[in-house]
């Protein structure tokens, strides 16, 4: 099998170990759209710390791009991010994270 991007929707991922199945999933798009904006503003407002570490210019301003455009993807949908728990057999479906696999967290 030849994968380079994982795909949540083909059920074929790269990188996971055997004889595991997934016991988790959570889309966390949203708040990773908010904290690209995060790190661009930072690194905007510190861009002279990375200019004294050696990046040059059109480095900084192509990092800055990168963020944006990820933070658009991300906005419009057009890129997700999923938190995805793979686990081994045997494994204890009542020590998932209730948010991670899908339920509703108790209050108690």
């Amino acid at each position: 099998m030849r994968c380079t991007i994982p795909s949540a929707s083909d059920g074929e991922f790269c990188g996971v170990p055997v004889n595991t199945k997934q016991a988790g999933r959570k889309q966390i798009s949203a708040h990773y759209a908010q904290t690209l904006r995060h790190w661009r503003e930072r690194f905007v407002d510190k861009a002279h710390v990375a200019g004294e570490l050696g990046y040059d210019e059109p480095f900084r301003r192509r990092w800055t791009l990168w963020l944006a455009l990820s933070e658009g993807g991300f906005r419009e949908r057009r890129i997700r991010d999923l938190q995805m728990l793979f686990a081994k057999a045997g494994y204890r479906p009542e020590l998932v994270p209730a948010t991670l696999a899908g339920r509703s967290p108790s209050l108690t």
